[in-house]
C-alpha cells in the first residue's frame, strides 16, 4: 500500500508543476495537453495518408515505399518528442534533493523509495508512448490500405505492428535520455553535476527541438537518402526495419491490378509499379538486418537507465550548494553595461539584472529561449539554399536570405514574451509585493533593454557570416543594421501595454488555440517576407536605407510613447482565477 502511494506520487509529480502557478487547476491543464496530443494526432495522421486517398490507382510497390518514407517520420516523432518529455522531466526521472527533503524524514525504506521511483517512470514512460502513438495506429494503417485488395485481417495486424514498433522507439528516446542524465551524473559527480546540469539539458533540448522540425524533410524518400549510407547510426532506421520485419509482407505481397491494356500511359503506369517493387525488396534484406539492432539497442537502452539510476539510488542525494567564487569576465561585463547604462535609474538597473539572472538561471525561462533558438536553427537549416551564392546586387538577393534574419527575431521575440509571463519562483513573489516602489515603467525599460542586447544582437551576430557570404561586406552590414532597428520594434511590441511585473506574477496564459496555427502561420510568413520584401527595396541606395532606419526608429519610439502612456498601476492581486471561481463558487 505505502509503495502504491509512493508511485502515484511520483507519477504526479512527471505530471504537475506548482512551481509556475499554483493557483491553476493542474487537471485543466492535463486535460487540455491530452486534447491537443490526441487532435494533433489525428491532424498529423490524416495530412500524412492524404495521398493515399487521392492516388487515382494505387498499387501495392508504390504503397511499400511510400509508406516507408511516412513510417520513419511516424517512428522519429516518437522518438524525438518522448526524449523531449523526458528532457523535460530532467530533474524528475531520478531521486532528487526535493524528494530527499520531503520523503528522506519519513520512516520509509530507502529501496522502496528507489523501487517506487523506477516504476512511475517505467509506467510514465509506457504510458505516454501509448497515448502519443495510439490513436495514429489505428488511422494511418486504415488510411494507407484502404483502396488495396487487403483483408480485414491483413488491416488488423497492421495496426498492433505500428502501435508497438512506434511506441518501443518512443520508450528507447526516453530512456537514452535518462541513461545520458545518470551517466552524466555518475561520471561528474554531485557537486559537478549541478553545474553541468542545465547545460546538458540545455544542449539536448536545442538539438532534439531542432532534430524535431527537421523531422519532415528527412523522411522524404528514406530508401535513397539513408537507405545505403548511414542506415546503421539512425536509431528511427533501426525501428523502420524491425516494423519492415514484422509486417513489410502484408502490403508487398498483394496482388498488382492494373488499369486495361488499352488505357493511356498503360506501359508507363506497369513499368513504374515494377520499379518501385524492385526498389523495395532490393532493400528488404537491409531493412530486415536492421531490425535486430532495433530489439538490442532498446534492450541495452532500458538496461543503462535502470541499471545507472538504481546504482546512483543506492542513497538520497543532499542539496548540493555551489561555492561563492569571484564573477568571471563575462559577468563583469554584464555588470559593468548595466551600471553605465542605468547608473541612476535603480528600478531599470534591478529589471536588466533580474532579467539576466532568470533568463539565465531558470529552466523554464531558458527553455522558452532554447525551443525558440531551436526553432530559429531550423529555419536556418531549411534555408540553407538561398544562402551561400554571392549576389551581384540587392535585386538578386533572395527573398528568403533576407527574411531569415526577421523570422529568428520575431520568434525570439515572442520567447521573450512568453517567458516574461513566468515568475521566477512563484512562491518568492511576496518579496516584491512588499518592496514594489510603483516603477514599472523604469523597471520594465531595464527588462527590455536586457532582452535587446543579450537575447536578440547576438543572433543578428550570429547571422552575420551567412549573410557576408550571400550579400557582401556592404550589404550585409546594412542588413544587420535593419535587424538591429527592427529588434528594438519588436521589443517594444512585445511589451506593449504591460500591465504586470516581468518574472514575478504569476503564470496565465494568454495563448492562441490550436486552431489559429494556420493564420499565425500566415501572418508570420506575412510579416518576415513584407519586411524582406522592403528591405531589398530600401538596399538599393543609401537614402532609402536611412528612411527604412528613421522610419523604424520612429515607430519603435511611437510604441514605446503609447504603451507607456496607457499602462495601468500594477495590481499584485490580479491573479488567475481559482478553480472555485471559475465553477462560480466563491460567493
Amino acid at each position: 500500500m505505502r509503495e502504491r502511494l509512493l508511485v502515484r506520487h511520483f507519477l504526479r509529480r512527471l505530471l504537475e508543476n506548482d512551481l509556475i502557478s499554483p493557483e491553476a487547476d493542474r487537471h485543466d491543464v492535463l486535460s487540455l495537453a491530452c486534447a491537443a496530443l490526441i487532435s494533433g494526432s489525428i491532424g498529423v495522421t490524416i495530412l500524412i495518408a492524404e495521398r493515399y486517398q487521392f492516388s487515382p490507382l494505387q498499387q501495392p510497390g508504390w504503397t511499400t515505399v511510400a509508406a516507408l518514407d511516412d513510417r520513419f517520420l511516424f517512428i522519429g516523432i516518437s522518438m524525438v518528442v518522448m526524449a523531449l518529455v523526458a528532457v523535460a522531466q530532467w530533474d524528475a526521472v531520478s531521486l532528487d534533493a526535493r524528494d530527499s527533503a520531503i520523503l528522506g524524514a519519513l520512516p520509509v525504506p530507502h529501496g522502496m523509495l528507489l523501487r517506487a521511483k523506477l516504476a512511475a517512470i517505467a509506467l510514465f514512460t509506457v504510458a505516454f508512448a501509448l497515448a502519443l502513438n495510439a490513436v495514429p495506429s489505428v488511422i494511418y494503417p486504415v488510411l494507407l490500405t484502404s483502396r488495396l485488395p487487403i483483408s480485414l485481417l491483413g488491416v488488423l495486424a497492421l495496426i498492433p505492428t505500428h502501435l508497438g514498433v512506434t511506441a518501443a522507439s518512443g520508450a528507447f528516446g526516453f530512456l537514452c535520455v535518462v541513461a545520458i542524465r545518470e551517466g552524466l551524473r555518475l561520471v561528474a559527480g554531485e557537486r559537478l553535476f549541478a553545474r553541468l546540469s542545465t547545460v546538458a539539458q540545455g544542449l539536448l533540448l536545442v538539438g532534439l527541438a531542432t532534430t524535431l522540425l527537421l523531422l519532415p524533410h528527412a523522411s522524404r524518400d528514406v530508401l535513397q537518402r539513408w537507405g545505403a549510407r548511414m542506415d546503421r547510426v539512425i536509431p528511427p532506421m533501426w525501428f523502420l526495419g524491425l516494423q519492415e520485419r514484422l509486417a513489410g509482407d502484408l502490403i508487398d505481397r498483394l496482388p498488382r491490378v492494373y488499369p486495361p491494356a488499352d488505357a493511356p500511359n498503360y506501359d508507363g503506369i506497369v513499368q513504374y509499379e515494377l520499379r518501385q517493387t524492385h526498389k523495395y525488396r532490393s532493400h528488404r534484406a537491409g531493412l530486415d538486418a536492421l531490425a535486430a539492432a532495433a530489439v538490442s539497442s532498446l534492450g541495452l537502452a532500458i538496461f543503462a537507465a535502470f541499471g545507472l539510476s538504481i546504482w546512483n539510488g543506492r542513497r538520497l542525494p543532499s542539496a548540493v550548494h555551489a561555492r561563492s567564487r569571484p564573477a568571471g569576465l563575462a559577468a563583469k561585463g554584464l555588470q559593468g553595461v548595466g551600471a553605465l547604462l542605468f547608473r541612476r535609474h535603480g528600478a531599470a538597473r534591478a529589471g536588466y539584472f533580474f532579467t539576466l539572472q532568470t533568463l539565465g538561471r531558470s529552466v523554464p525561462h531558458r527553455t522558452s529561449l532554447v525551443v525558440a533558438a531551436a526553432l530559429s536553427l531550423s529555419i536556418l537549416v531549411l534555408s540553407t539554399p538561398a544562402l551561400g551564392a554571392l549576389a551581384s546586387s540587392p535585386t538578386d538577393i533572395p527573398l528568403t536570405a533576407l527574411a531569415i534574419q526577421p523570422m529568428v527575431l520575431l520568434i525570439l521575440a515572442v520567447a521573450i514574451r512568453h517567458a516574461a509571463a513566468l515568475p521566477a519562483d512563484a512562491r518568492a513573489s511576496w518579496i516584491f509585493r512588499m518592496s514594489w516602489t510603483g516603477h514599472q515603467p523604469e523597471y520594465l525599460l531595464g527588462v527590455k533593454v536586457a532582452s535587446l542586447l543579450w537575447v536578440l544582437t547576438p543572433a543578428i551576430v550570429l547571422l552575420l557570416p551567412a549573410d557576408v557570404a550571400t550579400f557582401g561586406y556592404a550589404l550585409a552590414a546594412a542588413h544587420s543594421v535593419c535587424g538591429l532597428m527592427l529588434a528594438v520594434v519588436l521589443v517594444e511590441c512585445a511589451f506593449f501595454k504591460y500591465s504586470k511585473v516581468p518574472f514575478a506574477h504569476a503564470y496565465e496564459s494568454h495563448g492562441l488555440g490550436l486552431g489559429w496555427s494556420p493564420i499565425v502561420l500566415g501572418v508570420f510568413l506575412g510579416l518576415t517576407y513584407g519586411f524582406a520584401a522592403v528591405e531589398r527595396a530600401a538596399l538599393d541606395s543609401v537614402w532609402a536605407v536611412l528612411w527604412l532606419l528613421t522610419s523604424l526608429g520612429g515607430i519603435a519610439i511611437a510604441v514605446g510613447w503609447r504603451g507607456r502612456a496607457s499602462v495601468p498601476s500594477v495590481d499584485w492581486d490580479d491573479l488567475p482565477a481559482q478553480p472555485t471561481q471559475r465553477l462560480s463558487l466563491s460567493e
